[in-house]
């Protein structure tokens, strides 16, 4: 890096020098990305779906956590198609439904959890307990 001389004082020359913080322009900056890439827009709405479907359904088996995966990732391949219909060649409606139904199919075999039990009102509750209420 080249030194500049400032009121006497050699100081670096910063001008036309990358910042170590910018980070790394992808190729598919500005694009939905590829599902192998965690940092990309797809990848992250395929953890989003994912994550909601761990809530949903039963993850006890190895091969119900692979559906599941396999499930968001269509599910986000199918809301990437739908934003993206009249802008890219290829994305239709009938393809993302497609996709959709793709993943409907694989949680079909999973089962779901069973409710939670709502948690009572602690006011109601104390109002059962104490007596002459």
């Amino acid at each position: 890096m080249p030194l500049l001389l400032v009121r006497g004082r050699a100081v670096p020359d910063r001008r036309g020098t990358a910042s170590w913080n910018k980070g790394r322009r992808e190729v598919w900056a500005g694009s939905w990305g590829l599902l192998s890439d965690r940092r990309s827009r797809l990848a992250k709405l395929a953890e989003r779906i994912e994550r909601m479907l761990r809530r949903e359904h039963v993850t006890s088996r190895p091969l119900y956590r692979q559906r599941l995966m396999e499930a968001a990732r269509f599910a986000a391949l199918g809301q990437a198609m739908l934003h993206d219909v009249g802008r890219v060649d290829g994305a239709t409606p009938q393809r993302a439904l497609k996709l959709t139904n793709a993943s409907a199919r694989l949680l079909r075999d999973i089962p779901k959890r069973p409710p939670r039990k709502r948690e009572e009102d602690l006011a109601a509750a104390l109002s059962r307990t104490r007596p002459g209420a």
